[in-house]
Parts: structure tokens; C-alpha cells; sequence
């Protein structure tokens, strides 16, 4: 739904801050919460130049609710999931807001189903893939193009979708020890295309000892996507994370095929290094493969980041592609997480 500019900006910074303060000074401080409950989530003001006129982001994505209980206790919980988009130019101005509210069941300790508005399994908090917040890479534009691009943006979709219904589905996940699988499946109304669409996900990850690594970690993910106009829309990805030190890393290989259309293969590699407690620093290199019709393109960013503490940041950033005629972009913005 559409909000005005200065509701929603308002709202993401209320939120992001009511909600900082319940939770306190750092993220250890939700031990403070009551058991089952958890609150988490980012909130982002970005400034963006290199188009013809400086762009404004302003986003907040955040989940809070009751885990479900186990050994005896009341095996329901539920959640409520927010994610939130504002921006401006000297154009005018855009604001979304989506919503997931779901309930959860536990099955067993290793087994949940979920039914409602549950999280894609594939999207970039679902769980299971890397933590891909719009500062991708400290660069927010980079991060849109890296999710319209290879078509991972349910999340996004969900915010700009004009309709009153939200993307209902149902969702499972399992863990034991190391391992975790979830699949999800959402019915959905994308107003680019005015057309309903069926969206079913599978998801993986794994964490292991791996070249005395810590923090190993391997990941894929499935997306079939059927839309109502009979053109089908199927991606996959996998990839591979670790730390050594203070330097951590990540390796993501995608492909999503299109009926009646090329391929589009996406390779991206991040890499950052935390200087010290209070900064670091990240490089990001993305590409773009259309097939033979088409040239690949690159995309590259470095970024900075100064920690005023352990949720509060400042970030700057610069980001470039080899395509002929793209300016660089440079950002500045302010971030906390909870």
C-alpha cells in the first residue's frame, strides 16, 4: 500500500529506534527478553549520487514474536515480519510496506510448520542464505541490482505489490545438528506484471570444518516461479562462506532460466576485513551473463563501515560497472541492527 514519504520515513525511524531501545545498547541484551520471545531486525537512511540527481533510500526489515515451545510446553508461537521502503529523488517520491504475519507450530524440536505470511526460505533473512541486508557490499543501488537482476527479490516484490492481499503460503523447516532444509509456497500479485503468480522455494544450509575455517558454511537454494500468463521462471543458487581471523568471505553462483528467453548466470564474490573493533572494510565484485546475445556485465563496490557500538553504524561506499556510459555511484548512510 501507499504511504506518504514522511509517514513511512518517520515510521522506519520510530521503529528503529523504540525498538533499539527496548532491546538495548547491543544484541547480547535480548537475553533480557522473555524466554521464546526475540525481536531483530535493520533499519538504513541512505544517500546516494551519480544519476542525474542525488537519490534517498530510507528501509527498516524487521521480525519480532514467540518461538514455539518444546518438551511439554504450548508447541504454537507466531511472528510478525516487516519490511519497509521509502524513496525520493527530485522526481517525487515511492513508500512500501509489506507485512508477514504467521503462525508457527512445532511439530517436533527438529520440525516447524509455518502458515500465514511466512518468509520466503530463499530470501535474504529467510534463514538458510547469507545475511544480504540492502547494504550489500555498503552499497545500497548495488544491492537492488543484484536482487532485480537475478530476479531473488520476493521481499522487495511483496513491498511494491499495489494489492490489498498479502503473498499467503505455508512453510517448513527442519534442522538437526549441522544441517537445515526449509521449502515454502506463496500465492502472489506482482503489479509489474498484473498477474498472480504460484512461487514455490527450497532451501539448504550446512556448516562444517573446512580448511580450519570458522564459520563454514555451504548453502543453495531452488525458486520455481509460475506466472498466471503461462511464462515460467526457475532459479537456482549455491554458494559457500567462511572467516578466517578477521577476514570473511563469500562465493555465490546463480542461474535463473525464463521460458522463451536466455539464461541469465550471475557469479558474485564479497570479501571483508574488520580492521578493528570499531571499522571495516568490503569489496564486492558481481556479474551478469545474458547468454550469447548479450556482453556480461560487471559490477564491482568497495565500501567502509565505522561501528559507533554494537548496533549503530556508518557507512560510505562507491560502486562501478565496465558497462559503457555508467557513472560511478557514491553513498553515505546511517544503520542500525538489533
Amino acid at each position: 500500500m501507499n504511504l506518504h514519504s514522511t509517514s513511512i520515513t518517520a515510521a522506519i525511524t520510530t521503529a528503529a529506534t523504540a525498538l533499539a531501545a527496548l532491546i538495548g545498547p547491543s544484541p547480547a541484551s535480548a537475553q533480557s527478553l522473555p524466554e521464546r520471545m526475540f525481536a531483530e531486525g535493520h533499519a538504513s537512511l541512505v544517500r546516494n549520487w551519480g544519476d542525474s540527481s542525488p537519490l534517498t533510500f530510507a528501509t527498516a526489515d524487521f521480525d519480532i514474536g514467540w518461538r514455539p515451545g518444546s518438551g511439554g510446553t504450548i508447541p504454537l508461537g507466531f511472528a510478525l515480519g516487516v519490511d519497509a521502503f521509502h524513496h525520493s529523488d527530485s522526481a517525487g517520491s515511492t513508500d512500501k510496506i509489506a507485512l508477514y504475519p504467521t503462525l508457527n507450530y512445532e511439530i517436533s524440536p527438529a520440525l516447524t510448520l509455518s502458515a500465514g505470511v511466512p518468509r520466503f526460505v530463499s530470501s535474504r533473512n529467510g534463514g538458510y542464505l547469507p545475511d544480504e541486508r540492502p547494504f550489500y557490499s555498503d552499497a545500497f543501488m548495488f544491492g537492488l541490482r543484484r536482487y532485480f537482476g537475478s530476479f531473488a527479490a520476493h521481499d522487495y516484490l511483496a513491498s511494491f505489490s499495489e494489492t490489498s492481499s498479502p503473498p499467503y503460503g505455508v512453510r517448513i523447516d527442519y534442522s538437526r545438528g549441522n544441517l537445515m532444509l526449509g521449502a515454502s509456497y506463496h500465492r502472489v500479485f506482482s503489479e509489474f506484471s498484473n498477474l498472480e503468480a504460484d512461487i514455490a522455494t527450497l532451501a539448504a544450509s550446512h556448516e562444517m570444518a573446512f580448511a580450519g575455517l570458522s564459520d563454514a558454511r555451504i548453502f543453495a537454494s531452488y525458486e520455481l516461479k509460475q506466472r498466471g500468463d503461462g511464462i515460467d521462471i526457475a532459479q537456482y543458487r549455491i554458494g559457500f562462506t567462511g572467516r578466517s581471523g578477521p577476514v570473511s568471505g563469500a562465493l555465490t553462483l546463480g542461474r535463473t532460466g525464463t521460458s522463451g528467453s536466455d539464461n541469465v548466470t550471475t557469479a558474485e564474490l564479497n570479501a571483508s576485513w574488520d580492521v578493528s573493533e570499531s571499522f571495516s572494510a568490503r569489496a564486492s565484485v558481481l556479474t551478469f551473463d545474458k547468454g550469447n546475445a548479450y556482453t556480461t556485465i560487471i559490477y564491482y563496490g568497495l565500501g567502509a563501515k565505522y561501528h559507533f557500538n554494537r548496533w549503530a553504524s556508518l557507512q560510505a561506499s562507491v560502486y562501478d560497472s565496465d558497462t559503457s556510459g555508467f557513472d560511478p555511484h557514491y553513498e553515505l548512510g546511517f544503520a542500525v541492527d538489533f
